[in-house]
């Protein structure tokens, strides 16, 4: 789909597994109950797309998702790499093993989240509700009960 324009459209179960998306206009599009397993995104803009799919181990590479609303999704294993995810939405998503590099988080609220083995910058987030507890004098969290 190099350069595709496909801004507006709703794509009820799509399957784009493993297809390279290169420079299409993809905004406003919906997403309903594809499989974009392994879809490679390069330079797409994705603005204001609704995702109710499964984007495992895709990647996003130099794209627009800004105000983009995922819901439902598998992004397990996916990749971000110098993308745009300014007031964007996330609800019930699956992110185990997904990678984010070079990461703009101002302004981000994470709520109900099970952060078991995940870091930032290699330092377990368990390390700094730790010690956020520690100083506050706050009961340790159980990370049980965060999922």
């Amino acid at each position: 789909m190099d350069g595709a324009a496909m801004a507006d459209q709703e794509n009820n179960n799509p399957n784009t597994e493993g297809h390279p998306f290169a420079g299409p206009q993809l905004q406003n599009g919906e997403f309903k109950a594809a499989d974009m397993t392994d879809a490679n995104f390069n330079g797409v803009n994705l603005t204001r797309a609704k995702f109710y799919a499964v984007l495992q181990d895709a990647q996003f590479n130099d794209c627009n998702l800004s105000a983009v609303f995922f819901k439902n999704v598998n992004l397990s294993g996916a990749k971000f790499d110098d993308v745009n995810l300014a007031n964007s939405t996330f609800h019930n998503i699956n992110l185990s093993g997904t990678k984010f590099d070079s990461l703009s988080m101002r302004d981000v609220e994470v709520t109900r989240v099970d952060i078991t083995g995940m870091k930032i910058d290699g330092i377990p987030v368990s390390d700094f509700t730790a010690a956020y507890d520690e100083k506050h004098g706050l009961t340790p969290r159980d990370e049980d009960s965060e999922k």
